[in-house]
């Protein structure tokens, strides 16, 4: 085979298929090698093209899991803070009515309007001489307010800036006392 328009390279031996022959681009030489040791230039080598793919597809997938975990943050950040939120008023809830429960105790055993006052992370429910009850407040609870008539004792508590009561007559609610 002595055509010129084959590029010099590696190619399957025409007499002897299990080895490879070096084509000069004149001529086959007398270098062999078996099948697959050696190989066009072209097959062993990656090629720029495929190298480049490659490289793209490898910071494709990067930056389709970078996006994935800002989108997931997106999301779980706001329903985190969310649910903290939730939690602050519920306890806040939860303080109003254990006050209101407290404070008609006292009135029940005493006879008298109870006091509500708030010091030091802790809820003192008695009259004007002496404390019947400490009840200890959530984190990051105190309180606002504390209003009893001769038909209704209403408590308002505040966390994270938000304002919610508790009231004998009717149950917890936003805002201070009615």
């Amino acid at each position: 085979m002595t055509e010129t328009s084959t590029p010099a390279g590696w190619y399957r031996d025409p007499h002897t298929p299990a080895q490879m022959r070096y084509w000069d681009g004149t001529q086959w030489t007398g270098h062999v090698a078996a099948t697959g040791a050696t190989a066009d230039a072209a097959s062993v080598a990656p090629s720029p093209r495929r190298t480049g793919v490659a490289v793209g597809v490898v910071i494709g997938v990067i930056v389709g899991v970078v996006v994935l975990f800002a989108l997931l943050a997106a999301i779980a950040i706001p329903l985190f803070l969310n649910q903290q939120q939730k939690a602050q008023e519920s306890a806040a809830r939860a303080d109003a009515a254990s006050i209101v429960t407290a404070a008609a105790a006292v009135a029940v055993d005493t006879m008298e309007t109870p006091e509500v006052t708030f010091d030091d992370g802790t809820y003192l429910v008695g009259d004007a001489i002496a404390v019947f009850t400490q009840l200890p407040a959530s984190d990051g609870v105190s309180l606002v307010q504390f209003s009893s008539t001769a038909t209704e004792m209403c408590a308002a508590t505040a966390a994270d800036g938000s304002v919610v009561h508790f009231s004998s007559l009717s149950g917890a609610g936003d805002g201070p006392c009615p």
